[in-house]
């Protein structure tokens, strides 16, 4: 079912946002130098790369910092906080993250056949 014009917006800028999150994904480095996707958790309640997503993705006013200026809940060394950033920068960025942690849990279950994740479709999910 095609969805509206006024729901989708002007022909092509959700292809060009989405096209703009890999780019801005492809660039992240973890705190090891390395893809935080490819890097092996430090345990199976690692939840940094979430948390980094969850610091970008609030609107500043509502990030509690410390001493450093770095947020409380930022989990990476203070160096890798990128402050400043312009808001729209900021989301692509937390969508990146996420992204991320969603690639991870992947790699985890990749034991799972492939056949078997599930994709979110607009009427539900889908096998």
């Amino acid at each position: 079912m095609p969805v509206p014009s006024s729901v989708q917006g002007p022909q092509g800028i959700r292809a060009d946002l989405i096209a703009e999150l890999i780019g801005v994904r492809a660039d992240v480095v973890g705190p090891d130098g390395m893809d935080p996707a490819l890097s092996r958790p430090v345990s199976l309640d690692d939840d940094a790369v979430e948390m980094c997503g969850a610091v970008y993705a609030l609107p500043d006013q509502f990030r509690e910092r410390g001493r450093s200026g770095t947020p409380l809940m930022w989990p990476w060394p203070w160096s890798l906080f990128r402050s400043g950033m312009p808001r729209r920068d900021e989301l692509l960025l937390a969508a990146a993250m996420l992204l991320i942690a969603a690639e991870r849990i992947d790699r985890s279950q990749s034991g799972e056949a492939p056949a078997g994740r599930r994709h979110r479709r607009r009427q539900g999910w889908t096998e």
